[in-house]
């Protein structure tokens, strides 16, 4: 497939958006990389549909992002399809990171429009600390792009390869 034609058909997030609306693009595309690692490691652990589902509904749903992305590096590592897929797991690692960072803080100052650079400037407490940081709104829809790349693509065709073999019988 033509990858124009593949860059049309996801959906894309202006350059020029507010934080506010690049955050909530960006946690959506995490909920969607997460259900695509779990659908994965179900369908590459699980012998059977039945596997599958249950894998996916009643174990995986309960590790945490960490493990999950650990165990698809491990999955693909020993499939070797880890070469095919060389941005899958940076990609995960940046979008997880920079989620938790937006769902644990609070946005409470944009800076920089008169210098053409939007940042959100984001504040959080953890056991009593307090912490302060800066995040380029370019930075989170940059990451929005890449993981909607590698959730509607690479995830996909990784989903395929790991199907076992009596998904695509009618037995």
């Amino acid at each position: 497939m033509n990858p124009l034609t593949l860059r049309a058909m996801m959906p894309q997030l202006p350059d020029d958006v507010g934080a506010h609306v690049a955050s909530q693009a960006l946690l959506g595309e995490a909920v969607k990389a997460e259900l695509m690692m779990d659908s994965f490691i179900a369908a590459r652990l699980g012998r059977s549909t039945y596997e599958v589902l249950l894998l996916q509904s009643k174990a995986i749903c309960h590790l945490s992002i960490n493990v999950k992305i650990g165990l698809l590096e491990e999955l693909m590592g020993a499939e070797e399809w880890d070469d095919d897929f060389p941005f899958v797991i940076p990609v995960l690692r940046a979008l997880f990171a920079l989620r938790n960072k937006l769902a644990h803080s609070i946005p409470y100052f944009m800076d920089g429009t008169d210098q053409g650079e939007v940042t959100a400037n984001l504040w959080s407490s953890r056991r009593g600390n307090v912490k302060f940081e800066e995040v380029k709104v370019s930075t989170i829809v940059g990451l929005v792009h890449s993981s909607a790349h590698v959730t509607s693509v690479d995830m996909a065709f990784l989903h395929v390869r790991a199907l076992p073999e009596g998904y695509w019988s009618a037995k």
